[in-house]
């Protein structure tokens, strides 16, 4: 039943079965080891100790401020404008708009870029094109976000080399600022307790049920048009492409999660 273990100088990462929480544990071993006090991980937890400590999805699912870049005052019935909006409707706390060419968009103030956003940027919402991608990423590492959704199409499903590499090149950065990917090529998240959203109108009482989807239509109509027959969901998941958060993470994520 042990899924990993490893005896170091410092705490051990080390996973059983289906753990809750992190839990101290002792082991004592024959000789010619020693007792060693080490502390107990769920397995995902594990997994993103071994790889560098990336935020975990806990920290994706409850940012604490949202970016969306590339939204339009002159594209309302846009992505990144429909994000906005379903944030503002859904009582989101800390929302920013990003686009250089304006100094409002839908109500709100509008930043030139990240970095000049005065809050606390944990998640963005990309809706720029692909081309722009890494230059973005760059902006993210250095604003120390958790997580980054790209609304944005166009990479590795397009078929071509160069849009693949790309995408190699995108996850190189994520793994080197310490944040993760969501998507790219989808709709992102939808977390009714956190008010994080991306459709409007969508039910925003929480409930029992998590969702994960590769399609970004199934993402927002199961829980809309479900919502009548009175079907609620903790969590809801495009992931698209799957670049870096995939379907193997996030079953193993609602395994375990209490929500």
């Amino acid at each position: 039943e042990h899924l990993g273990w490893g005896i170091s100088g410092r705490e051990i990462p080390f996973s059983k079965g289906l753990i809750r929480k992190p839990q101290l544990l002792k082991i004592t071993m024959e000789p010619p080891l020693a007792s060693v006090t080490c502390r107990l991980y769920r397995l995902g937890d594990m997994i993103n100790y071994m790889e560098g400590e990336k935020p975990l999805l806990d920290e994706v699912f409850y940012p604490r401020g949202v970016a969306i870049i590339g939204v339009s005052p002159s594209r309302k019935d846009s992505f990144a404008a429909q994000v906005v909006q379903s944030l503002k409707e859904a009582g989101f706390s800390a929302i920013y708009p990003v686009n250089p060419k304006y100094a409002e968009v839908l109500g709100l103030p509008c930043y030139p870029s990240l970095r000049a956003i005065p809050g606390v940027v944990d998640h963005v919402v990309v809706s720029i094109p692909a081309e722009s991608a890494l230059a973005l990423l760059d902006e993210c590492a250095a604003k120390t976000v958790k997580s980054v959704h790209f609304f944005t199409a166009g990479f590795s499903e397009s078929g071509y080399t160069e849009r693949a590499e790309l995408e190699r090149a995108m996850l190189s950065k994520a793994r080197a600022g310490g944040f993760r990917i969501i998507g790219p090529n989808c709709v992102g998240l939808f977390v009714p307790k956190n008010r994080l959203v991306t459709t409007m109108e969508m039910p925003l009482e929480p409930g029992p049920i998590a969702f994960i989807s590769q399609s970004g239509g199934h993402a927002q109509n199961l829980p809309f048009y479900t919502g009548a027959r009175g079907l609620r969901f903790s969590k809801v998941v495009s992931y698209g492409n799957a670049l870096d958060v995939d379907e193997s993470e996030l079953l193993q994520y609602f395994s375990q999660d209490l929500e």
